[in-house]
């Protein structure tokens, strides 16, 4: 991870389940192999403090044409996610318990000019 990504969390309620949501990104620098601007997005979902994640709950981020990752808790205290798409890609996250209740955040996306 650069010395340029940038992390901030924030506390949801989810049915009756508070979780917290820290979300890092950093921009990916250009390669032969990928010569378009890329950004990092890295997912990770916990519980607030005090309480504690159900297990099977579920991370799934995807951008404008599919899903592209999705997480399920199964004996440990987080998920993680993380995908890397073009500047101009943005991405969106649902959190969904195993009782079908779900949260879908407003899209993710990444501002170059921010660094």
């Amino acid at each position: 991870m650069p010395p340029t990504a940038r992390a901030a969390y924030r506390d949801f309620q989810v049915d009756a389940v508070a979780v917290r949501l820290y979300a890092l990104t950093w921009d990916v620098s250009p390669t032969s192999t990928t010569p378009e601007p890329e950004w990092s997005l890295l997912l990770v979902l916990g519980a607030q403090p005090g309480t504690q994640l159900p297990q099977s709950i579920t991370l799934s981020v995807q951008d404008d044409m599919q899903l592209l990752t999705q997480e399920t808790l199964q004996h440990a205290p987080y998920l993680y996610a993380q995908v890397i798409g073009t500047w101009n890609e943005q991405f969106r996250v649902t959190i969904t318990l195993p009782n079908g209740a779900s949260l879908t955040l407003p899209p993710f996306a990444f501002n170059p000019d921010s660094i």
